[in-house]
């Protein structure tokens, strides 16, 4: 007499490494995804959306007027006529903005930002001696910090613009 195994049945022990597996790697994708997710209350999702919508405008826009300076500007944006080819000339200009008011057209709210020009190591940029960055560092916030960073072209190499608000 030949014995055959049984086919399409599943043994308790199959079940069980099936089951124990699934729920292993479940609680690995639960882990990581937490991990992904703003921290630091309500406010860290907004903050994080209005971080992207600022480096949006930033990267896709030249600004209104079109040629504005840091004492005359409308909407602040740092590109000429390509989108994310970033302007030495409009960096420079943001640099030397005032904070308020950039700020405020800017978008930042309540919010305090930071805007720094990066290479692709992350050292910042510089441009006849003024650092490419506006705004203060926030080492000292006490709340919700939120980096964004959008991928551009400056002087025809990669660069990021890295935007980050906190409280």
């Amino acid at each position: 007499m030949i014995f055959q195994k049984a086919r399409g049945q599943v043994s308790a022990i199959d079940a069980l490494v099936g089951i124990t597996l699934f729920a292993g790697l479940f609680l690995v994708y639960l882990s990581a995804a937490s991990k992904l997710q703003p921290t630091g209350g309500p406010s860290a999702g907004e903050a994080f959306i209005r971080a992207e919508s600022i480096a949006f405008e930033l990267t896709e826009s030249g600004g209104s007027p079109a040629n504005w300076s840091s004492s005359n500007y409308a909407k602040i944006g740092l590109i000429g006529t390509q989108r994310l080819v970033l302007l030495e000339s409009k960096m420079l200009q943001l640099a030397n903005a005032p904070y308020a008011g950039a700020a405020e057209s800017l978008g930042a709210g309540e919010y305090n930002l930071r805007v720094r020009l990066l290479n692709t190591t992350g050292s910042l940029y510089s441009s006849s001696g003024t650092a490419l960055q506006f705004g203060s560092d926030p080492a000292n916030a006490t709340g919700v910090i939120a980096p964004v960073r959008r991928i551009a072209t400056f002087n025809g190499t990669t660069a990021m613009l890295e935007v980050t608000l906190w409280k």
